[in-house]
């Protein structure tokens, strides 16, 4: 029905009937009815209403006998003009310069939008949505360049049930009312932009357009919303998609979920014990600063195709500074999380936010084309609940620089224990599996039965740490590649390394064994510092070379079996190979040291 003025006579009514997909829309400047009661409501139906102007200009709904621009009262709207049956209450549109809303009780789906430069006033009459106590999700929705709510004095409250979404650029007059926070509801409260081209800050740290500073967050949204879902996805991949999400200085008391484009952390955020923070990130996640502090952690990319379903992951998450992270579940393309502690388990997201709630158990890394998503894991302490797959490179390593790694046995410091091995919890299918750090000093502790499906690098700092394989080692690598990398690698006599036909490396500056090494390939021995010089041969180590005794090549009890070739030396080194006496090598040799140098 579109009209400057649309005029309902006596006992007059527009009737949409039973149908709850369609609406039933009144584009008018001016509502005309009977002066006396007719006792007849005049529009029903159990359809969508869309009630907004017809030019430019303002809408008024509220308790008294005047407003500014099309003037509808509570009155009318519940019962008295408009059936109560409707399914969704749309009030406005870009047309729209100010809708005030000054007492308004809805019991269904409600949605209020403005011209990105226009503002929702919420009066004393205040507005509330899901007072039949049905616990029905009454849905409610401001579209709105700016929200406010005269001084305080206007309340918005939300019913059990249902959710309330603010998407606007300004809640600074927004403010707490006298007796406490002037919007309170139990569900989920989502705050975006107007468009995702504008962004949020969250925390009193963070920058942004619309700001979510904690005293926001705690006094003017009530305690009791159980879930806040802030940025926003479109399911049709539009311009209300949240750009950007920065978040500094930010302590928040539920369950959260972040979601947009890009996710920055500049400085701390804090979830309240138990809660849950989601980052749904759809191109990337970034940490340059700062602490997270939450007992669960979901990392997701997940936007929605236009059926409402779940698309692929897609984005690139990286949360590596110094965190305290309880659980961690992720599904996105590539994962990079640091805490202090962490336990690979499942956690369900909150219902509420744009993409459905859904139960995510372990960390997934996606692929994209021909590109395969990395997972790089960070604690001093590690539990895996659930299981880590994915087919790019998998990092398991320390946090702290300068602790342990035990891989197969227990002692201090990180422990990987070889019931994660096998395809347990970490799943066949990786390109290559790193355990340890490369980047600083911390001993490499090897023990027990290892069944390795991918190819592996046991590893530490070149110019600083250990790997050592105690006497109850015994690695299978089931034909794939095995790297064993230190400034120093020992053996234990009665350790065993199997590769199969996978191909050995040993990257050290110094070296000590006395394992057996069988395999049917190649077998790389290598410095771990480029210009250290080598020794071949002789039975005696010298300290400022990587000294490969004879013993390890030759005899009934050399170190090296089955291999049908053996590289010695690392040809973009700078370092002199030295041999010492005569060597029966039962094997083809290859000496290329400083080849290209």
């Amino acid at each position: 029905v579109t009209g400057s003025n649309v005029q309902l006579d006596a006992r007059a009514q527009l009737d949409s009937g039973t149908d709850t997909v369609g609406a039933l829309r009144v584009h008018t400047d001016k509502i005309i009815t009977p002066t006396a009661d007719d006792n007849t409501t005049n529009i029903v139906g159990k359809s969508g209403l869309v009630i907004t102007r017809k030019t430019q200009g303002d809408l008024t709904l509220n308790n008294t006998a005047a407003g500014a621009g099309l003037h509808i009262t509570s009155e009318q709207l519940n019962g008295k003009l408009f059936g109560n049956e409707f399914s969704e209450l749309v009030l406005g549109d870009q047309r729209s310069d100010t809708v005030t809303i000054d007492g308004l009780e809805a019991n269904n789906r409600v949605v209020v939008k403005t011209a990105e430069s226009g503002k929702a006033v919420i009066g004393a009459g205040g507005l509330k949505v899901g007072t039949d106590g049905s616990g029905k999700n009454y849905k409610v929705t401001l579209t709105t360049g700016a929200i406010e709510n005269t001084g305080g004095a206007g309340k918005m409250e939300i019913a059990t049930g249902s959710a309330l979404n603010l998407y606007t650029n300004n809640i600074a007059n927004l403010v707490a009312g006298a007796s406490g926070p002037s919007v309170t509801g139990a569900g989920t409260l989502g705050i975006g932009t107007y468009s995702g081209a504008k962004s949020i800050g969250v925390g009193d740290g963070a920058a942004g357009d619309l700001k979510l500073t904690n005293d926001k967050m705690t006094n003017v949204f009530g305690p009791n919303f159980s879930h806040y879902s802030i940025g926003n996805i479109d399911p049709k991949g539009g311009a209300t998609t949240q750009d950007t999400i920065n978040v500094a200085g930010s302590s928040l008391g539920q369950n959260t979920t972040l979601q947009a484009k890009h996710i920055n952390f500049t400085g701390d955020m804090t979830l309240a014990s138990g809660k849950i923070l989601t980052v749904n990130a759809l191109q990337d996640a970034r940490q340059t600063a700062g602490k997270i502090k939450t007992d669960n952690l979901a990392v997701i990319s997940s936007s929605l195709n236009r059926d409402g379903s779940v698309a692929a992951a897609g984005g690139s998450i990286t949360l590596d500074k110094d965190n305290e992270i309880g659980t961690l579940a992720a599904d996105a393309y590539a994962v990079n999380v640091k805490s202090n502690k962490l336990t690979i388990g499942t956690i369900t997201t909150p219902s509420g936010a744009p993409v459905p709630s859904r139960t995510i158990s372990g960390v997934k890394a996606g692929v994209n084309g021909a590109n395969k998503g990395n997972i790089k894991l960070a604690a001093d302490e590690m539990t895996f609940s659930e299981a880590v797959s994915g087919k790019g490179a998998l990092e398991l390593e320390q946090a702290t620089a300068g602790t342990d790694i035990n891989i197969g046995k227990s002692g201090t410091g990180l422990t990987l224990g070889a019931d994660l091995f096998g395809g347990n919890k970490i799943k066949d299918g990786f390109e290559h599996v790193y355990l340890g750090r490369q980047d600083v000093s911390g001993k490499v502790n090897v023990g027990g039965t290892l069944n390795f499906v991918d190819a592996t690098t046991i590893r530490t700092k070149p110019d600083a740490g250990t790997v050592d394989l105690d006497a109850s080692t015994k690695i299978n690598t089931n034909g794939n590649a095995l790297n064993l990398e230190g400034n120093k690698l020992n053996t234990a006599t009665g350790s065993e390394v199997n590769t199969g036909a996978g191909d050995l490396t040993l990257k050290a500056d110094a070296v000590d064994l006395n394992g057996k090494m069988t395999g049917s390939k190649a077998l790389n021995i290598l410095p771990a510092t480029p210009n250290r010089n080598i020794k071949l041969g002789g039975d005696e180590i010298s300290s400022d070379k990587l000294s490969l005794l004879d013993k390890y090549f030759s005899g009934s009890n050399r170190q090296f079996w089955g291999y049908e070739i053996i590289n010695i030396g690392d040809r973009e080194g700078g370092g002199t190979l030295s041999q010492s006496g005569s060597i029966d090598m039962p094997f083809r040799v290859n000496i290329q040291q400083a080849v290209n140098s």
